[in-house]
């Protein structure tokens, strides 16, 4: 009875070494913004920052490069050769929704008087589309006359909101977040105005109408040791679903991320998803041990009472056989013991969702570090 007692106490304790781990991590930390799609202005179209119902400025010509931070009326001129345009249908839109985030220069930012934004965000709902179209005539005309870098050839209008933000801290509050593989976007808001009226436009005409901003990747100091500790996601050439962090070198598993990532950052969101990944198998690993251990003991009892007076000599082959049981029990018991506290590289509690978003957060302050490292060194 003692034997059997033992056994299902070994059996509950693998059942409570399971069960330790059921209560699931969560996320520490500011505010996490839900996914959005991104729903971008056609490419040659751009915001207007301070918008107006006023459909004059269909036709007008932008004498110079349009600013983004200036108002649009303060840029437009009349057009000389205006008579030569004529209305057309619009072109269609995918949908009667607009918003993405527009990548925004240091200089741009301090004369919008919003030092540290580094992003545009815009959300609009579309009311209507105007466009004019230019004919052979006018192209004749502008070689006779000026038409500026080109004249505003639609114009939306929309009503919903325009908003500086900088990329969102580790540990901070995310107000907008765009899930785009492999690099999502959190934004946090420093300033925003509801808007109403024409906000955005597109040139047409014998001007090209200005690209829009992009994020350059420059060479910057410390960038190769940043090359050398980004993390990226990398998922499996058979499943998707699967996923592992990888430095260039090598990859890691989730624990070791968190651990990284707490260190760089400095922030302390994901600590819970440090986990211990086997204990059911170390458990395991502790009832199948001691089961090797309890055969090993039978066995040793049976042949160390062995009467060889006796005929029957199923005895001794019954110790034997227990003595043979204990053997591979006890091995795959110390290997079970081993298995690795942080798990395998697969294993994850995070979603892939979240963990690209927790990589680009610890990929950005690790860029941040080193280009504050390089700067100094250059002092």
């Amino acid at each position: 009875m003692k034997t059997r007692s033992g056994f299902v106490a070994l059996i509950a304790l693998a059942f409570a070494a399971g069960c330790m781990q059921n209560n699931p991590p969560r996320l520490r930390g500011g505010v996490f913004a839900k996914f959005s799609a991104r729903a971008p202005l056609a490419r040659d179209e751009h915001i207007v920052f301070a918008p107006s119902e006023d459909a004059s400025i269909l036709g007008r010509v932008l004498l110079a490069p349009y600013v983004i931070t200036r108002p649009l009326a303060d840029q437009l001129a009349s057009n000389p050769c205006a008579d030569a345009l004529v209305d057309v249908e619009p072109r269609p839109v995918p949908g009667n929704v607009i918003e993405d985030a527009e990548f925004l220069s240091p200089d741009a930012a301090r004369a919008a008087g919003a030092p540290g934004a580094s992003y545009v965000y815009y959300h609009f709902d579309v009311h209507a589309r105007v466009e004019k179209a230019a004919t052979k005539a006018y192209a004749e005309c502008c070689q006779r006359a000026s038409c500026g870098v080109g004249y505003v050839r639609s114009a939306t209008l929309g009503e919903g909101e325009i908003a500086f933000a900088k990329p969102t801290a580790p540990g901070g509050n995310a107000d907008i977040a765009f899930d785009e593989s492999p690099h999502p976007l959190e934004l946090t808001r420093i300033d925003r105005r509801h808007v109403r009226g024409h906000v955005a436009f597109a040139l047409g005409g014998q001007g090209a109408a200005p690209p829009l901003a992009a994020e350059a990747e420059l060479e910057r100091p410390g960038r190769a040791a940043y090359e050398a500790e980004r993390i990226e996601i990398r998922e499996s050439s058979e499943n998707r679903d699967r996923f592992e962090f990888c430095t260039k070198k090598r990859c890691i598993t989730e624990n070791e991320f968190v651990r990284r990532y707490a260190e760089r950052t400095g922030s302390h969101e994901l600590d819970d998803y440090v986990r211990d990944r086997s204990p059911q198998m170390r458990a395991t690993g502790v009832v199948v041990g001691s089961l090797g251990i309890l055969a090993a003991a039978v066995g040793v009892v049976i042949l160390a009472t062995d009467n060889p007076a006796v005929s029957d000599r199923r005895v001794p082959a019954v110790g034997g056989i227990m003595l043979g049981i204990s053997v591979p029990s006890l091995a795959a018991g110390i290997g079970l013991l081993g298995a690795p506290y942080d798990g395998w590289k697969y294993e994850h509690h995070l979603t892939k969702s979240d963990a690209r978003r927790f990589v680009e957060r610890y990929n950005r302050a690790l860029q941040n570090e080193g280009a504050a490292r390089g700067a100094s060194n250059l002092e």
